[in-house]
């Protein structure tokens, strides 16, 4: 079965509680169990860390649930090296939210 996730930033976390997504992450601070991290729009959320958690970092894409509008608990995090260009990145998944484009991408406008 395939499972969705769609891309958001902090501003969108609200929309999305109890679901499964996807965010891009500058790593601030890892204090297990959990780590603060910064977000594509600039909204800084704390990440509950799986047991198994690996976060390679500076940058890295994490699979998680929403908790609430400022918390993620984490089931994977994918590292993606040193230089991302967040604003890029950011740009994307609003694209991503337009109601056009939302129907290709699951996610809520």
């Amino acid at each position: 079965m395939d499972m969705k996730t769609p891309r958001i930033n902090a501003g969108r976390m609200s929309r999305y509680i109890g679901e499964r997504v996807r965010v891009v992450a500058k790593i601030v601070k890892v204090n297990a169990p959990t780590a603060m991290v910064e977000l594509s729009d600039g909204g800084q959320i704390e990440v509950k860390l799986s047991s198994d958690s690996h976060m390679g970092g500076p940058y890295v894409e994490i699979i998680g649930q929403v908790e609430n509008e400022k918390s993620l608990k984490m089931f994977k995090a994918i590292n993606l090296g040193d230089n991302i260009d967040m604003a890029v990145v950011n740009h994307t998944i609003e694209l991503m939210h337009t109601p056009v484009m939302s129907q290709y991408w699951s996610t809520k406008p």
